[in-house]
């Protein structure tokens, strides 16, 4: 979602005579949040480190979440810096008004970016009791 009001707020750009100075400034700023995005995606879909640590009959696997979450949320923290460097152009092109919207909808994606981040546990631990052998 991050990509995409960027994405709608450089589309105004690109159509805008006076944003012709800034398109090699838009196009990079789209691949990088085109990068960005999808470096999230994977993280969002990547398994966790597995730790195991045995114990007598005790069994136990812990999982760590806490890398792939810290580099999530500053990256969802470089997306909105690209919005709002978006926002940036829109105002020097005159386009103060739409500028203020796509701060706002940034903000707003960066904060469910946070809440769904923090809705991730930062690790598990599992054990189960295991059955001895004779």
């Amino acid at each position: 979602e991050a990509e995409k009001v960027i994405v709608r707020a450089t589309r105004t750009l690109f159509r805008n005579s006076s944003a012709k100075k800034y398109l090699t400034e838009l196009k990079k700023l789209l691949e990088e949040a085109h990068n960005k995005q999808v470096a999230n995606w994977i993280l969002s879909w990547s398994l966790p480190e597995v730790i195991n640590s045995c114990q007598n009959d005790i069994v136990c696997f812990k999982s760590s979440n806490t890398d792939r979450l810290n580099t999530y949320r500053a990256t969802a923290g470089d997306l909105l810096k690209l919005n709002d460097q978006a926002a940036s152009i829109l105002r020097k092109v005159g386009l103060a008004g739409r500028a203020k919207v796509l701060e706002r909808n940034g903000r707003a994606v960066y904060t469910h970016a946070l809440e769904l981040a923090a809705s991730v546990p930062e690790t598990t631990t599992v054990c189960n009791v295991g059955t001895s052998l004779p």
